[in-house]
């Protein structure tokens, strides 16, 4: 399940959680990749909600002002929003994956990728 919902295509590693797995509340999972994108080293960081507002996520992300637009790909009841996002001279990339048509109890995917910082 996690490769199927982190960003990148062929990770070195990668940690998958279930925030909840109980089967009463709604599905929540988080999922930790590195990888090569071309010749860099990026991690990635996965979140993925069904039962989700996904109108006021995105809402709620767009009121923070950080990131830019730079693209977006319509599917089949889907659409992927990319943007870009610069913090402490990272640059970031951001895609949500939200339903075309909301209905209050959806299914969100959220994924950031940024070059990999290596501490001493």
């Amino acid at each position: 399940m996690t490769m199927g919902i982190q960003p990148l295509g062929e990770p070195a590693t990668f940690q998958g959680w279930l925030v909840n797995s109980d089967g009463t509340s709604p599905f929540e999972a988080v999922v930790v990749a590195r990888g090569a994108v071309g010749p860099k080293t990026v991690e990635s960081c996965t979140m993925a909600f069904a039962g989700t507002d996904a109108a006021a996520f995105e809402r709620s992300f767009a009121s923070t002002g950080a990131a830019r637009p730079s693209g977006e790909q319509k599917g089949q009841g889907r659409v992927r929003k990319f943007f870009a996002i610069e913090r402490e001279g990272v640059k970031e990339a951001l895609t949500l994956d939200l339903p075309i048509y909301p209905n209050g109890a959806d299914e969100v995917v959220a994924s950031v990728v940024s070059e990999q910082r290596i501490e001493n």
